[in-house]
């Protein structure tokens, strides 16, 4: 099997023992994922932070695993290194009805879908931070207009703007405005949409809220995923309040697959081999796309 390395500026398929399932796991064959400006940012760091969305197929149950037979079309989120085979519990795959690469952007409308109640709550003072496939979708899903989007991709944010945001900036740009604006002021939005699962990226987030802000996590589930609503002291006796939207479910993709319709082709740039996967992050590093599609359709 091949997994992805990263180191920075650049990446590597490299070629590792395929592992075997243990109790509660599921060995899966990657048929799709999505590369995106989220992923652009471990690239140019040279450190894996964000989760991949993945549609698989099942190769082997684990032992005493019951429900899931070889073939099984599922999707699940990838925190580990992605690789045309991942080991994963059983109790984090979804299966879902097509065994195609495309069927991962169902896991990304899934979690946008699951942030526009909160974004849409207060539209005028709602911010965008991450414009990868899920961030995207979640403004093309919008009624209302969002006044800022923050990225790390000209391409995506030009995208985000294209799909109805107000204003963009790029993360070091807004922290660096932050810096000179007066405490009473700080700030860009008292609620913050935060939609990478990148840890630097949460941190960052928890700057830009106004005081009293809410930051929202539009993120796959995993450690600290759970659903949740903490609220918690910071400096100047402002509060910020988190919170983890929580597991998807079986039902929330098959609500996905009716949203379908309102995802902009624009969103997706191409597809391309998954063994070209250096090839996309190039491509996405130079600013020539948003988002890219990896197939995997090898055979076992």
């Amino acid at each position: 099997m091949r997994n992805l390395q990263f180191q920075a500026g650049r990446c590597s398929l490299i070629d590792v023992p395929a592992p075997s399932p243990k109790p509660g796991q599921v060995l899966l064959r990657l048929k799709g994922t999505l590369v995106d400006e989220t992923h652009l940012q471990d690239f140019r760091a040279g450190v894996q932070q964000a989760p991949f969305l993945v549609c698989g197929e099942v190769l082997q149950p684990g032992p005493g695993v019951i429900g899931m037979r070889r073939g099984q079309a599922v999707l699940t989120v990838c925190t580990q290194p992605l690789g045309t085979y991942l080991l994963v519990a059983v109790e984090s795959v979804l299966p879902v009805s097509q065994n195609r690469a495309a069927s991962c952007l169902l896991l990304g409308i899934a979690l946008a879908l699951k942030a526009v109640p909160a974004a849409e709550e207060y539209p005028e003072s709602t911010v965008i931070a991450g414009v990868g496939f899920v961030g995207l979708a979640l403004s093309a899903l919008l009624k209302t207009t969002t006044p800022w989007v923050f990225g790390t991709s000209d391409a995506a944010l030009i995208c985000a703007k294209d799909l109805g945001a107000s204003h963009s900036k790029e993360w070091p740009q807004a922290l660096e405005e932050l810096d000179e604006q007066g405490v009473e002021e700080r700030g860009f939005g008292a609620t913050l949409i935060e939609t990478t699962g990148r840890l630097q990226n949460r941190q960052w987030a928890q700057i830009l809220t106004l005081k009293g802000g809410t930051v929202v996590m539009a993120t796959p589930a995993g450690p600290g995923g759970d659903t949740m609503e903490v609220d918690a002291g910071r400096l100047h006796y402002d509060q910020i309040t988190w919170k983890a939207l929580g597991p998807l479910q079986a039902q929330e993709i098959a609500v996905a697959q009716d949203h379908l319709d309102q995802i902009p082709d624009s969103l997706v740039s191409d597809c391309l081999p998954f063994s070209q996967i250096e090839k996309a992050f190039e491509l996405l590093d130079a600013e020539r796309g948003v988002c890219y599609l990896m197939s995997n359709d090898s055979e076992f």
